[in-house]
């Protein structure tokens, strides 16, 4: 079993310490806890220059890769190669601009192909995906969060044919965290943000329990 974690956070001077990567640290966790076997590998979005979308049309003769963007590709065959694939995302203006590149990207490629032969499946349909994300106001913030980044993310995931998985009727497509507060960091002007890991940890095992339990059920 193959699972990525795919942290979106474009925070360069939090790079090692960001929210997204400590997230990404709880979810491989849970996931080594509910799975025996499962290889579990992170990607980082600020490790990543990615391009945005030109719409030349290329792709569908270089097998569906970028043929200006290896980075952007090198993201993409990790998707493909994973069984389920996680998403954390924190909450920008509000998509962070090289999640917004990549959902981008993979929509005009799904439209592309379908403009070339809508009879040929695409390569992204039925795999499995879950959304985390999270933001710098507290709980009472946390349906701004599911409006603006959770939902909109989901169906250009569900666009282009991927299983987004959910908890329950009221968190249908992830789950959404935010901090309890903030206190000054040295040598910054940024602050640190202060969240409870317990909490955000109940939050998320829910979420892992479900994409495996939808992997086994692929399975059998």
């Amino acid at each position: 079993m193959n699972i990525l974690i795919v942290s979106a956070a474009n925070v360069l001077h939090a790079k090692h310490v960001s929210t997204s990567l400590k997230t990404s640290e709880v979810i491989c966790n849970l996931l080594n806890e509910q799975t025996e076997g499962a290889v579990v590998k992170t990607i980082q979005m600020v490790d990543l220059e990615l391009k945005p979308c030109i719409m030349c049309g290329k792709c569908h003769l270089a097998k569906w890769n970028c043929v200006f963007d290896t980075h952007y590709n090198h993201l993409l065959g990790s998707i493909r190669q994973a069984d389920a694939v996680f998403f954390v995302i924190p909450y920008y203006a509000p998509i962070p601009s090289k999640m917004s590149i990549v959902l981008e990207k993979v929509q005009e490629m799904c439209f592309i192909q379908m403009c070339i032969d809508k009879t040929q499946q695409y390569f992204l349909k039925d795999k499995i995906a879950a959304l985390v994300v999270h933001g710098g106001s507290p709980k009472e913030y946390l349906s701004t969060y599911r409006s603006n980044l959770l939902d909109p993310i989901a169906a250009a995931l569900r666009g282009v044919g991927m299983r987004v998985v959910g908890v329950d009727a009221d968190w249908p497509s992830g789950v959404a965290f935010g901090v309890t507060g903030f206190k000054p960091a040295e040598d910054s002007i940024f602050p640190c943000a202060v969240h409870d890991w317990d909490d955000v940890r109940e939050t998320i095992a829910p979420l892992v329990s479900k994409v495996l339990s939808a992997l086994d059920k692929e399975r059998a």
